[in-house]
């Protein structure tokens, strides 16, 4: 509902803006957590960001055909992006291919299924062929077998990088007709540069490129301009600016803190913080770099490219995780003081803290990254810098055999390595990058007004070795990291019993695709495959037609279930944005039917578990379910992986069913020759892996 409910919002602000067109979301899985934009990413899993990435789609997209407050998105980057060898921005990646179409293509094909009206290649090569003049990677497999029609852009200045960096041609006319030629690129991003346009037609005129590959790719922009409704009115609609920065939207970012929020570590209960301590109302002392800065919570591409200069910028938008703090406990309660910056410099009068911190029953220290965006992004190791390290354990030192607790919030882009901290705090709280108003969310957390609900996107590493771990990894793969895959505490208690399949085996075929190019090779609705092949016939033939004749023509509207078929101006919207509509509730529950995957099917098998809530606070509680096949002929198979998740709202003391089908589509992996594979065997489905309540059960395929 937040993935959903935060692209409605950035398409409505964004139109405001008289922007019908975003470059998000990316669908880029952070393998590495030393790439510098694992923060813009869903996390690890491939089902989880196929899952947020749908979702956010759906918010920006909506009937963007039809209603001017929606825009088009665009999936990035297509595709291996976020796996370079060293952890670097734009830096190669090696990718088997199979380990390709199993870890990351998913994501990208779900943003294929949901819709989505345009796609970004990536900056980098893939096993040495830059993907930009790239066959294989943007014809044959974004294309031809996951069916992408929508219009394809370039990341930054691509082209160019055949030849200035990537080598792969002599001259930049070179690089144009590469692209041209090999790909099913259609706009070039190089707002400044004119060379790409006018190579294309001095290469149409000299017979080396054929002019019906410019008209495909006009016909896809003017398409998408059609689409977007931009040749009825290309501007801005004025109505949208009183709806951005509402108080709706900002009670919509809170809310999203709140459910994100991560407890990682909670020692002897220290959490929640009650407001009064022992000896009365609490005494709180807060410092570190992240602890009163706006700008850190939002992190990089917020108001500029490297994030804001300073908060000046946002103009009162937002509160600082020590606003949040004072607001929650009182002014009077919680006291700060400067100590490092982000790079660990002094920057307070020394010594002073310590004393601060002595004569506080609890300290705050807030520890993370400055703002930063792409390859400006880029460092050497994932550890905090030594001054904040250090900062920690002067405090420690101070406090120690002391009533005063010490809890660790972390403010980062990616999960920086703590090396010893974990053993000299308390609790350490994971706050990401919540954006501007997430100050107080993570008050209401340390607090408990909000018991946390957050779990780890991504593997938490312990040190340099683990940098490139998933928790996905062959099982003979060593997996010791800081917080796994799904860590993350409430301040309840959840129990969890009576695992049960209705059935212990699941019969199919052993499974083996005739095509490797089959377009439903990454598609996981199979029962609608019949539906998919004859639309997928009626489009070859409209194809073939339209090859027969060189004029570039655009669809009409899209019918849909509107009574109205004009489109929705901003007076439309004003109702719409202030009570909850009709319409955007029947998406976002068609959205959770679709994508919980129930089925009637036969050839399924569901499987049941029970929660309790056996403490006297309500929570929120994520069951995680993983399958793995025991054993596997041809590629080794994973430890786990996950297959379908699910948040449960639980009151004090109650208990509910959990269910969740296991499908054939669930059982697949890619072979050696990129065949997608079902064999006969055991397979296991494991509930929250990984954590302390796991629960198994052994089902067969034959």
């Amino acid at each position: 509902m937040h993935a959903y409910e935060s692209g409605r919002i950035t398409a409505k602000d964004t139109r405001a803006a008289g922007i019908p067109w975003v470059f998000a979301p990316i669908l880029d899985i952070a393998v590495h957590k030393l790439w510098p934009r694992v923060y813009e990413s869903f996390g690890e899993d491939p089902h989880l960001a196929s899952v947020m990435g749908s979702a956010v789609i759906k918010g920006l997209q909506g009937n963007y055909k039809k209603d001017r407050t929606r825009v088009a998105a665009c999936m990035k980057h297509f595709i291996g992006y976020s796996a370079s060898r060293n952890g670097q921005d734009k830096s190669s990646a090696w990718i088997p291919d199979n380990y390709l179409l199993d870890y990351f293509a998913p994501s990208f094909q779900s943003a294929i299924d949901a819709g989505v009206a345009t796609a970004m290649e990536t900056y980098i090569d893939v096993n040495g062929q830059p993907v930009v003049g790239s066959h294989f990677y943007l014809t044959e497999l974004l294309r031809n077998r996951m069916k992408f029609r929508g219009m394809l852009v370039t990341d930054w200045a691509e082209v160019d990088r055949l030849f200035t960096e990537h080598r792969s041609v002599p001259t930049l006319k070179d690089a144009t007709a590469q692209c041209l030629r090999q790909t099913s690129v259609d706009m070039v991003m190089v707002p400044e540069s004119e060379s790409f346009s006018k190579d294309a037609a001095a290469l149409v005129s000299e017979g080396r490129v054929e002019r019906k590959r410019l008209v495909e790719s006009v016909g896809r922009v003017l398409q998408l301009k059609k689409d977007l409704g931009l040749f009825e009115q290309p501007y801005s609609d004025e109505g949208l600016l009183p709806l951005v920065g509402s108080q709706q939207d900002i009670e919509a970012a809170k809310e999203a803190v709140r459910e994100s929020v991560t407890v990682l570590k909670n020692g002897g209960g220290v959490l929640p913080l009650s407001k009064e301590g022992k000896k009365g109302k609490r005494k709180i002392f807060v410092t570190g770099p992240a602890a009163d800065s706006i700008r850190a919570l939002s992190g990089g591409w917020s108001i500029k490219w490297q994030g804001a200069d300073s908060d000046e910028w946002y103009q009162g938008r937002g509160e600082s995780i020590l606003q949040g703090l004072r607001q929650e406990f009182g002014h009077q309660h919680v006291s700060f003081e400067p100590t490092i910056d982000f790079d660990g410099k002094s920057v307070g009068e020394s010594g002073t803290y310590l004393q601060k911190a002595s004569e506080a029953d609890t300290v705050i220290i807030c520890l993370g990254e400055k703002p930063y965006a792409e390859i400006v992004g880029n460092i050497d190791n994932l550890d905090l810098p030594w001054g904040q390290l250090e900062l920690v354990i002067n405090i420690s030192e101070r406090v120690k055999n002391t009533a005063t607790k010490i809890i660790l919030v972390l403010v980062e882009g990616r999960p920086r390595t703590l090396q010893w901290l974990p053993d000299r705090v308390d609790a350490i709280v994971m706050a990401y990058l919540p954006g501007p108003w997430g100050g107080f969310p993570i008050a209401e957390v340390l607090s408990g007004a909000v018991n946390p609900s957050g779990r780890l996107p991504m593997t938490y590493p312990r040190g340099p070795s683990d940098m490139g771990a998933n928790y996905y990894r062959a099982g003979v793969d060593p997996y010791k990291p800081l917080f796994p895959f799904g860590a993350g505490l409430s301040y309840s208690t959840v129990e969890y019993s009576g695992l049960r399949l209705d059935r212990g085996e699941l019969h199919t075929k052993t499974y083996e695709e005739k095509d490797a190019g089959s377009p439903s090779d990454l598609r996981e609705d199979e029962e609608e495959k019949g539906v998919e092949d004859e639309e997928e016939e009626e489009e070859e033939n409209d194809d073939e037609e339209a090859e027969a004749i060189e004029e570039i023509q655009m669809d009409g509207d899209d019918d849909d279930d509107d009574d109205n078929n004009s489109p929705i101006n901003s007076q439309e919207l004003n109702k719409r944005h202030h009570h909850h509509q009709k319409r955007d509730t029947i998406t976002v529950t068609r959205l959770r039917k679709r994508l919980s995957g129930s089925t009637s099917s036969s050839s399924t098998i569901l499987a049941t578990i029970r929660l309790r809530n056996t403490s006297p606070l309500p929570t929120k509680e994520t069951v995680f379910w993983y399958i793995t096949q025991d054993y596997r002929s041809e590629i080794m198979p994973e430890a786990f992986m996950l297959r379908g998740f699910e948040k449960v709202a639980l009151d004090a003391g109650e208990s509910k069913e959990v269910k969740f089908r296991i499908r054939r589509s669930a059982l697949t992996y890619h072979a050696r020759n990129l065949k997608k594979r079902v064999e006969k065997g055991r397979f296991t489905l494991t509930v929250n892996a990984m954590r302390p309540e796991a629960q198994s059960v052994k089902f067969n395929v034959v």
